[in-house]
């Protein structure tokens, strides 16, 4: 992992995600709430909406990778209504992440096409 991907989640593990919501000059106030939410031992479901490009799927994927690489040998999944749709557009979400987190296939994680899963 890249000294970068380390500090990230680090910060994560501390609760701290201003690397990942402060960007651009801007603070996403909404996406800093959720992985809050999704952080805390007392949410048990959390859904939030909005219009396209609302940066939903990438906190998403997001949460499940820096989880992933925080707490090796755990397991989660993201889902869509339909397996095409996980292939189309989840992928594109986990594209912008790992860019993001500059993580390299086969260093960092193995994708399965076949069977449509990440390993880290």
């Amino acid at each position: 992992m890249n000294h970068f991907t380390e500090l990230v989640v680090e910060l994560f593990k501390r609760s701290d995600y201003s690397v990942i919501t402060n960007h651009d000059d801007k603070v996403f106030e909404k996406q800093n709430q959720a992985f809050e939410y999704l952080s805390d031992s007392i949410t048990t479901e959390l859904a939030f909406g909005g219009g396209a490009g609302g940066a939903k799927s990438f906190t998403g994927w997001m949460w499940v990778t820096l989880m992933s690489l925080a707490y090796p040998e755990t397991h989660y999944f993201v889902a869509r209504s339909t397996l095409k749709d996980i292939r189309l557009y989840g992928m594109q979400s986990f594209t912008e992440v790992k860019q993001f987190l500059n993580l390299a296939l086969d260093i960092d994680y193995k994708y399965h096409a076949q069977d449509s899963y990440i390993e880290f």
